[in-house]
């Protein structure tokens, strides 16, 4: 039941050289040339395959140098990369097939023609299977924008991935909604591919064929429609013009976004090659996001600058041109001195990061949507010597749609304003969430001191044997006699809940949150030294208590974060 194996032993060819292709091998061992002796074909990280003919026997197989599967004498390639080759008789003509899964999860068979020539097995291109519709994907690490691409009054979504591409996904209408399968964008007549080849990936040659396409729509020229801002793993931005019409698109050729620097044109400092001109260059695979910031009209970008710092490149008028500012680092995290760094990794580290500008929770005032596990909420909370302060809310669900990244959007598909949530993830799926502002609030009270709101929650009293969470059976124990029929916001444990608190007048706010349990933002709030008390999970869970002063008027998100979240206390009236 348990086989013993020798010791590996390193293969080598008939001229004694290791068997080695570029990378991710995925060995096939199997008769492809149909003489009876088994050999070798293998995959490769970029999108080719080899073949090693066993020049020797059944029992002491030789290998020849490996040689391409070519046809027509041009080399077989795949659409992507980190290929599998799988050989299997599929067809059933006698032949080992190859069916072959490419990075992004398609899978594609290469049929064998039943030809061989010199001892090497012929092949046809690679065909993708297809399947019946399903749910929404594009690719992997899909960076989807919801809009009205085609003027019909209904959001679709526009789309990049890791291959370089862009696609439009056409909203069809209907309840639930169906969707038209992905159809890739072309501009100036070609489909629009971004790669970075040889040399355009700061990791290396091995990431040839990767995109990294990342976008958002608006209106760059200012002629009435929508245009494309896009950024890649080149992390140069670019825009796609529409020449066609408010329903009926075309996209021109890829023109660079170029700036009015003062002085040298800046980059990344790791950056082999130089920008050309004032195009805009900065970190890799991070969205370029088009708004009009300062309410003139003119459409602004957004994005991290070439030091990882969230920047604001301003519009204005001169004369009959509109030109684009050098950023401006106006964006600053509450509780932090310096401006918002979203990156301060080098190299491959660097950029990566995914972002949508919008009112989010209905206040009026433009939030940030950050990638994270799926998507964080940094709350707009007005501005302070000049810069534009964000509180980090946490990320908006539990659920984990990232590996590497998500990269989060808006949508309206069930209203409208504030929009839903859509999120694009590593697998490529496409994954929608109501707004949680969209509704009225759950609890909605005032006390003495303050004006609460509550999403996803309710009123429960702070006692002992009185239930802990709405859904589940935990009660609480040993509450001290300070907070003794206190009321709290009765959370569900795991799951997302809003709880937002105005000050009245001058006061202090209170909220618990499991002892050991990280997660939370706690920027501005004090641990209470007081006696620990606990819900009933199997070994207790303990709570701890914080507290922070609020001005009159302030305005405080309750952190939230960990599975227990953060319980708002709220004291009897007059205590």
């Amino acid at each position: 039941d348990e086989p013993a194996y020798a010791e590996p032993v390193r293969l080598m060819n008939s001229q004694g050289d290791p068997i080695d292709v570029f990378g991710r091998p995925s060995p096939n061992y199997g008769d492809f040339n149909g003489n009876g002796l088994p050999d070798l074909l293998l995959g490769s990280f970029i999108d080719d395959f080899t073949f090693f003919e066993n020049i020797g026997t059944r029992d002491k197989p030789l290998f020849a140098p490996g040689r391409r599967l070519t046809r027509n004498d041009a080399i077989i390639r795949m659409d992507l990369c980190m290929i599998t080759p799988i050989a299997i008789d599929f067809t059933g003509n006698g032949w080992l097939d190859l069916v072959v899964g490419d990075e992004d999860g398609r899978v594609a068979l290469m049929e064998h023609t039943g030809e061989v020539v010199d001892g090497m097995p012929i092949y046809r291109e690679p065909r993708y299977f297809r399947q019946k519709a399903d749910k929404v994907k594009f690719g992997a690490l899909a960076t989807p924008v919801g809009y009205d691409w085609n003027g019909n009054g209904r959001d679709d979504i526009l789309v990049g991935n890791t291959a370089g591409e862009i696609a439009f996904i056409e909203n069809l209408g209907g309840d639930p909604v169906r969707w038209a399968a992905p159809k890739l964008l072309e501009a100036g007549g070609e489909v629009i591919r971004i790669q970075a080849g040889p040399n355009g990936s700061i990791q290396g040659p091995a990431e040839e064929k990767w995109g990294y396409t990342t976008l958002t729509v608006a209106d760059w020229n200012h002629n009435g429609l929508p245009d494309l801002l896009v950024n890649s793993i080149w992390g140069k931005v670019i825009w796609y013009e529409n020449t066609g019409t408010r329903t009926a698109p075309k996209l021109a050729a890829a023109q660079p976004i170029e700036v009015e620097w003062e002085g040298a044109t800046p980059k990344p400092a790791w950056f082999w090659w130089d920008p050309e001109g004032r195009e805009l260059v900065t970190q890799w695979r991070t969205t370029p996001v088009g708004i009009d910031w300062t309410g003139n009209g003119l459409t602004d970008l957004i994005m991290l600058d070439h030091e990882g710092y969230l920047a604001l490149f301003r519009r204005e008028k001169r004369g009959d041109q509109v030109v684009l500012l050098p950023g401006e680092r106006v964006f600053r995290f509450e509780g932090e001195e310096g401006p918002m760094r979203l990156n301060d990794g080098r190299a491959g580290r660097s950029g990566r990061r995914k972002l949508a500008i919008v009112d989010f929770d209905g206040d009026g005032r433009p939030d940030i949507l950050l990638n994270s596990m799926n998507a964080s909420f940094l709350r707009n909370i007005g501005e302070e010597n000049g810069m534009t302060l964000f509180r980090d809310t946490g990320a908006i669900d539990r659920r984990r749609l990232a590996g590497h990244t998500s990269s989060p959007a808006t949508i309206r598909l069930t209203g409208g304003d504030p929009p839903d949530l859509l999120v694009g993830a590593e697998d490529g799926f496409h994954y929608h969430r109501k707004n949680p502002f969209a509704q009225p609030p759950d609890v909605a009270i005032a006390t003495d001191s303050l004006d609460i709101e509550g999403r996803h929650c309710e009123l429960g009293r702070l006692s002992n044997g009185e239930r802990a969470f709405a859904n589940r059976d935990y009660v609480w124990q040993g509450v001290p006699e300070r907070f003794e029929g206190w009321r709290f916001l009765r959370t569900h444990g795991g799951e997302r809940v809003y709880v937002q608190v105005k000050a009245r007048h001058d006061t202090v706010v209170h909220f618990a949150t499991a002892a050991t349990q990280g997660g939370l933002n706690l920027t501005g709030w004090t641990k209470v030294e007081s006696k620990p008390f606990l819900y009933t999970t199997s070994d207790g869970t303990e709570m701890a208590v914080y507290r922070r002063s609020a001005a009159a008027g302030e305005v405080l998100d309750i952190p939230q974060g960990n599975w227990s979240g953060g319980i708002l206390l709220i004291p009897n009236e007059g205590g």
